[in-house]
């Protein structure tokens, strides 16, 4: 991205009230323009927005970006045509249609910032993202706006599947670079180093060239030989996870006899199995099954109860 002289100071906010044409824009989003894009003034790129009929965010992107910068629309209203008389590149297509990002990529390359104000469905945000995560620059973003629709009743959402759930589950995705963790090496981390969470906006920044394998390094010091408590206590605790885990989940005959029973043969039935691990623990949970199904209608039941935990804490 070469850089240009002679550029507006002026924030996106100040620009935005000063467009003559018609914009709707959610007020926080302006600190984030400033922060996430301005790093992109006074240079040449290639600009994309989703969702441009009144012809105001154009225009905002315009003054914002420097003269040099390639400004490109994309609508679903033909009416949207018109702002090719003022300069801009105009796309005429449905976002949720995968031939037509295919020929629109096919007609104008890559590209440095794609920003998706359209129609705010999931799969339109979500194809949008897919579709443009292998066409932007190394160096270059994807800003989804309005992911509140993922909030709202009238796009079919809170679901699962609504964008802003799929963005979630990207974060595991970028694990994928890490040696460390079970996530495999996967394509979407081939492209993506990084996401940034705002609410109402999401941003996926891309960079081939910082998606590498995490490695971890060290340096020249002096190492002190001191003990690495963190590594002992985590190793404690995840034996303690993993043997509860297999119990539980590596013995499909135990959970199924486990659901079969009444709510206190549950959990006689299930300390049983936890004792191996969590023993004193169990203990305690015993003495107060046994307690409570012995007083259940005794109205010092709480006292006992608390006055038999504390004794038996006390004796281990």
């Amino acid at each position: 991205m070469e850089k240009i002289e002679g550029m507006t100071n002026k924030g996106s906010y100040e620009i935005f009230r000063s467009v003559s044409q018609k914009s709707f824009k959610h007020e926080k989003y302006f600190d984030i323009y400033d922060s996430e894009l301005g790093p992109y003034r006074d240079r040449k790129v290639t600009v994309v927005e989703v969702g441009v009929l009144d012809g105001g965010s154009l225009f905002l992107w315009k003054e914002f970006f420097g003269p040099n910068a390639r400004i490109i629309g994309i609508d679903f209203n033909p009416e949207a045509a018109k702002w090719v008389n003022e300069g801009f590149e105009i796309y005429i297509g449905d976002q949720a249609d995968r031939q037509f990002w295919n020929t629109f990529y096919g007609e104008v390359g890559m590209v440095d910032v794609l920003i998706d104000d359209g129609g705010h469905t999931d799969v339109q945000q979500i194809t949008t993202m897919q579709e443009a995560i292998p066409r932007i620059r190394d160096g270059g973003l994807i800003i989804i706006e309005d992911t509140h629709s993922s909030m709202m009743r009238e796009f079919g959402n809170p679901s699962k599947y609504s964008f802003l759930e799929i963005s979630k589950n990207l974060v595991n995705q970028l694990y994928g670079k890490s040696p460390l963790t079970v996530v495999l090496n996967n394509h979407f981390s081939d492209y993506v180093y990084g996401i940034n969470f705002y609410e109402s906006v999401v941003i996926l920044k891309i960079d081939r060239t910082k998606c590498l394998m995490n490695k971890e390094i060290e340096n020249m010091g002096e190492e002190i030989g001191n003990a690495d408590f963190r590594e002992v206590n985590q190793s404690i605790v995840t034996r303690k996870l993993i043997a509860t885990r297999e119990l539980l989940y590596g013995n499909p005959i135990f959970v199924r006899k486990i659901f079969r029973r009444k709510s206190e043969d549950r959990i006689l039935l299930l300390s049983k199995y936890l004792r191996k691990s969590f023993g004193w623990i169990v203990e305690i949970i015993d003495g107060i099954l046994y307690i409570v199904k012995k007083l259940r209608k005794n109205s010092k039941v709480k006292q006992i109860l608390k006055s038999s935990i504390l004794n038996m804490s006390r004796d281990k």
